[in-house]
């Protein structure tokens, strides 16, 4: 299974065996170019999204189509938590222009 499916359930222990597999967090989806860090951004699922940070996420990377950011998607939806983690983790808070 890949691991943007796998992000959609927030299973951690499926998230961390294919981290762990290899599985590239940045892999975009082919017909958005969402990431990992994008799909969680707007669920505040906050431990989800630190064990992706923990293994490599770039939480500054922009879809191919959009140009959107994790932090711009969380500041959308609201989540702070998520927003507070992301720049705690190097976001630029220029994504949010």
């Amino acid at each position: 299974m890949r691991l943007l499916d796998v992000v959609a359930n927030g299973d951690l222990i499926e998230i961390s065996q294919l981290l762990t597999a290899g599985a590239d967090p940045n892999f975009p989806d082919v017909l958005n170019g969402s990431t990992c860090l994008h799909r969680l951004a707007a669920t505040g699922h906050v431990p989800a999204i630190k064990l992706l940070l923990d293994n490599g996420a770039n939480p500054n990377i922009v879809t191919q189509n959009t140009s959107s950011s994790p932090l711009g998607i969380a500041a959308l939806a609201g989540q702070i938590e998520t927003v507070d983690l992301l720049v705690s983790r190097g976001a630029r808070l220029s994504a949010l222009e």
